[in-house]
């Protein structure tokens, strides 16, 4: 990042990069990600997991069921499997074929509902499924979350975009989005269970469906979506596969 915004032979690198517009940040065609810097964060999460030395307090932890449908806003979408197979093949490399055999196009309604899957369970919904898995194991209270909820606003967004990445946040702030009956007592059981697990540690209570505490056996979470239901084994394979790839990532 420092060499492509000009701060590389900067007398104070940070300064020089905390001067630097962020729309220069955002166009400089850098990923950032965390870094371990052996202070901040003194090692990778789930070695710190593994090895206790994490944060012992309750967690609230989950995804959306469609965590892949925002990254292709304004692109084509794929139409054939082929088409499908080399989209997997720009994105994941040589991983394209054993990606498409966990997530086959004749599974799905298009090969674009397909593509969208495997980018947000490989992107969002499976290392939060794996970061649940890390802190339970390391003796974490964790409630693990899915947001179901189809989120249909034509005038603001013109395609289907369902339960899309970051749609909860409106319901966890008393703002659904249509506020149609069923929405808003959606709405009503989240800001419970919220607010509850932080004056408690603890979501339950309130008359709301029973949200049981997370472990790797049993795999349960609670499926946030009218109605709300708990479901065991939320896409495990798929993530089954995921994990198999963190884990070489991480070696």
């Amino acid at each position: 990042m420092s060499a492509v915004v000009g701060c590389a032979n900067a007398a104070d690198p940070l300064a020089c990069l905390r001067a630097v517009p962020v729309g220069a940040l955002l166009d400089s065609g850098v990923s950032m990600s965390t870094t371990v810097d052996g202070d901040f964060l003194p090692d990778q999460p789930r070695a710190l997991f593994a090895a206790g030395e994490f944060n012992d307090v309750p967690y609230i932890i989950g995804s959306n069921a469609d965590e892949g449908t925002i990254s292709f806003l304004g692109f084509p979408p794929v139409k054939t499997e082929e088409e499908y197979l080399q989209a997997l093949r720009e994105r994941y490399g040589d991983r394209a074929e054993a990606i498409a055999a966990v997530y086959p196009a004749s599974s799905f309604p298009n090969p674009q509902d397909a593509l969208m899957r495997v980018v947000g369970d490989s992107g969002l919904g499976c290392g939060t499924h794996d970061s649940a898995r890390r802190a339970a194991a390391a003796g974490a209270e964790v409630y693990l979350y899915n947001f179901a909820r189809w989120v249909q606003i034509p005038q603001l967004i013109p395609l289907d975009l369902r339960a899309l990445h970051g749609a909860e946040i409106a319901y966890v702030f008393g703002a659904p989005p249509p506020p149609t009956e069923a929405d808003r007592l959606l709405g009503d059981s989240i800001q419970g269970y919220w607010g509850r697990f932080a004056h408690t540690g603890d979501p339950n209570g309130g008359g709301d469906v029973t949200w049981p505490r997370y472990d790797d056996a049993s795999d349960q979470r609670l499926n946030l979506d009218a109605p709300i239901s708990v479901v065991s084994g939320f896409r495990r394979t798929e993530c089954a596969y995921w994990w198999s790839v963190y884990d070489e990532a991480f070696r």
